[in-house]
């Protein structure tokens, strides 16, 4: 199989419909967008699914790709992105409204910070979807809370109310365990 010295190499020919580069361009990035996509289903079986579209979504419109805006592998994962939340809103998961919320203080502000990326990420598994979703996009993706509350169809307060709560709840798990796991220093 053909190396391709650049994405730019491996785009071109992609839309030549070439079979080596398209699955050049399928494997090169399917770890990464599976990782990134199970994070918000925390299910192998959609997962893979998701997968499926999104790289069907890819390949159909590869030519909108312009490497000046970004590269590669941050506009494939834009693109899985959109297919998991799709696929999320398909399954009817409930986004409502939140205006306020009361949380207790903050008595570990860095507690999630200095948790082993291990704990971290099951904790996060284990919040509920709404929440999971709404941290995922703002801490590991980096979506601001407008674009979120945008693509959700939610107002931009929900959204900080969303990750308060996913924090809030992380902390805890994080607070409770402190005694039995190792935190990074």
């Amino acid at each position: 199989m053909k190396n391709f010295e650049s994405d730019i190499e491996l785009v071109s020919a992609c839309l030549k419909h070439n079979p080596a580069a398209q699955r050049a361009l399928y494997d090169k990035y399917v770890k990464a967008m599976y990782n990134t996509v199970y994070r918000y289903t925390c299910n192998h079986h959609d997962t893979q699914d998701i997968l499926q579209n999104g790289f069907t979504r890819v390949f159909k419109h590869l030519a909108k790709f312009d490497d000046e805006k970004g590269n590669l592998l941050y506009w494939v994962r834009k693109i899985h992105i959109h297919c998991a939340l799709d696929f999320l809103k398909k399954k009817q998961l409930p986004f409502e409204d939140v205006y306020e919320i009361s949380l207790p203080p903050d008595n570990y502000p860095n507690a999630i910070e200095s948790m082993e990326a291990e704990y971290l990420l099951t904790f996060i598994e284990e919040l509920n979807p709404r929440d999971r979703i709404i941290f995922n996009m703002f801490h590991i993706e980096g979506y601001s809370h407008e674009e979120i509350a945008s693509l959700l169809s939610i107002n931009v307060n929900s959204s900080r109310v969303y990750l308060a709560r996913a924090k809030n709840i992380l902390r805890e798990k994080i607070t409770a365990c402190n005694g039995r796991l190792s935190l990074a220093p």
